[in-house]
Parts: C-alpha cells; sequence; structure tokens
C-alpha cells in the first residue's frame, strides 16, 4: 500500500497473547452444568472464542434447541463487547439510539445470562446460558465465567503458524 504506515496495526495485532482452549471451554461449561443440577434447573451453554466460533455447546436433557440458540446469542453479545449481558444492558439502557442500533443486528440477545471469558484482560471468549429465569441464569453463568478465571490451564498463547497445508 502506498503512503499507508501500518506500523500501529501491526502493532496491536500481535499483542493479542492469549486463546481459549479446549480444557478451558470444557470446564467453563462443566462448571454451568454443575451449577444448574445444584440449583435444579435444566439449561443450555454455550462457550464461544473470540471468533464467536462455538467450542462447547451443551443442552441438558429436555432443553430446546431455541433455548440453546438464544445462549448462543448471549455469549455471542459478552463476547462482543468483554462485558456481561446484564452490565452491556444497563450500558445500553442509557442510550437508547444505540440500544434500538445494536438489537436490530439481530445477533445479540441482551437479557441476562453471558459472560465474557479474559485472561490478563484480554477477552478470549464467552460463556451463555439460557434456560432457566434470567437472573439465575446469570448466576450460573457467573459461576461458570469464575470458574474459567481459577483455572490456569483455561487459556494459552496463540499456537505458531505452520508451514503444512
Amino acid at each position: 500500500m502506498v503512503g499507508v504506515d501500518l506500523g500501529d496495526a501491526r502493532q496491536s495485532w500481535s499483542a493479542v497473547r492469549h486463546a481459549l482452549t479446549w480444557a478451558g471451554a470444557l470446564g467453563a461449561a462443566e462448571a454451568a452444568i454443575g451449577k444448574a443440577i445444584e440449583l435444579g434447573v435444566s439449561i443450555a451453554v454455550v462457550v464461544l472464542d473470540r471468533g464467536l466460533h462455538p467450542v462447547v455447546v451443551v443442552r441438558m436433557d429436555g432443553v430446546s434447541p431455541l433455548t440453546a440458540a438464544a445462549a448462543e446469542k448471549k455469549a455471542r453479545s459478552a463476547a462482543s463487547s468483554g462485558a456481561s449481558t446484564r452490565d452491556a444492558l444497563a450500558y445500553l439502557k442509557a442510550d437508547e439510539d444505540l440500544y434500538r442500533a445494536i438489537l436490530s443486528t439481530g445477533d445479540v440477545f441482551l437479557v441476562e445470562g453471558g459472560e465474557p471469558l479474559a485472561v490478563a484482560g484480554e477477552t478470549v471468549g464467552a460463556v451463555g446460558v439460557s434456560g432457566a429465569r434470567h437472573s439465575i441464569d446469570a448466576e450460573i453463568a457467573a459461576a461458570a465465567a469464575a470458574t474459567f478465571h481459577a483455572r490456569p490451564s483455561a487459556s494459552a498463547p496463540p499456537a505458531a503458524p505452520t508451514g503444512g497445508a
């Protein structure tokens, strides 16, 4: 590119240091299921990586696929914003125009039950929970995120590129 200095952009791209591991995602999902069993509710839990790709999707017995879709949208909302869906909703309620614009995308579900997963302040993914009352979904998602944050194996530096096809 002529006349464009990408130095700062390259610097910020290389600052990405952590990635969600499969073990970390599974641990968060297991914590969510354990909390749901403790509370006597059936849920769906979805854990997404920072690229918004599903790493773990679990539906407890009797839970509708639509509930899993809601859990994924909650996780998508938390991963995209880097905030819980509860906090994002509170923030957006103060700006009605922005709130309507965000909701018009169709990719967000701003009700309680989504929590970001972060390592050293860097969002590496999110967990979304759906199936109970929203406040219970939020409690379960928070428990899953807390378990993730307490596990040293939950994240890893990104793998070095390989030369294979």
